[in-house]
């Protein structure tokens, strides 16, 4: 493990690597803990602010119903997540220009294929990102193009109630609509996705 400071290099001591490792411990067992809050009320459907979820907090029922503008294999179309609802989901914030975010879309869509409806995956391409409709179609990367994913676009509802510092960012919903974590790409795998798919 290294870090990059400026134009120097330094590795971290012993110490610095086992508080990492008790951080991301710390982090799985909370992304799956067994509390659930209640659901919230300043969802953002009536104009009032929308104010970011926290792990073990429900989604708002709007969550569900908002239409969002979905790219969709060339084209638009406006629909909402109810499909997905009942089911664990799972949220990739990404930007045409993270090359890490694009390189796993392949890894992505074949582990969503793989759980077969038991889970799903949606892409979310945040306002902050800057990217459209142009930038989107024109990626080489033909994941998006042939229906393998589908990423919502221009949104700025999601980024509300999951902000991000830094991309991807996956936020992991459990079957029950709970928040169960938020990580990078690291702890993205198909152990990970079954545990969540098969979590009750």
């Amino acid at each position: 493990m290294k870090y990059f400071f400026g134009a120097g290099e330094v590795l971290p001591n012993p110490k610095t690597i086992k508080l990492h490792s008790a951080l991301l411990s710390i982090l799985w067992f909370s992304m799956f803990s067994l509390s659930a809050q209640t659901p919230r009320k300043d969802s953002g459907a009536d104009g009032s602010k929308i104010m970011p979820l926290m792990i073990g907090q429900r989604v708002p029922e709007d969550f569900w119903t908002r239409e969002h503008l979905f790219y969709s294999q060339g084209d638009t179309i406006r629909q909402t997540l109810e499909a997905y609802k009942g089911r664990p989901l799972v949220i990739d914030f990404w930007g045409t220009w993270c090359v890490s975010c694009v390189k796993a879309f392949p890894k992505l869509g074949a582990m969503q294929k793989s759980f077969d409806g038991k889970l799903n995956i949606v892409l979310v391409n945040s306002i902050v990102t800057k990217d459209d409709f142009s930038k989107i179609n024109q990626m080489k990367d033909g994941s998006l193009k042939n229906g393998q994913l589908t990423t919502i676009f221009r949104d700025q509802y999601f980024a509300q109630l999951f902000p991000f510092i830094a991309i991807p960012q996956y936020v992991w919903i459990n079957s029950r609509g709970i928040v169960e974590g938020v990580t990078g790409g690291r702890l993205v795998s198909e152990h990970q996705l079954e545990v969540l798919a098969n979590y009750k």
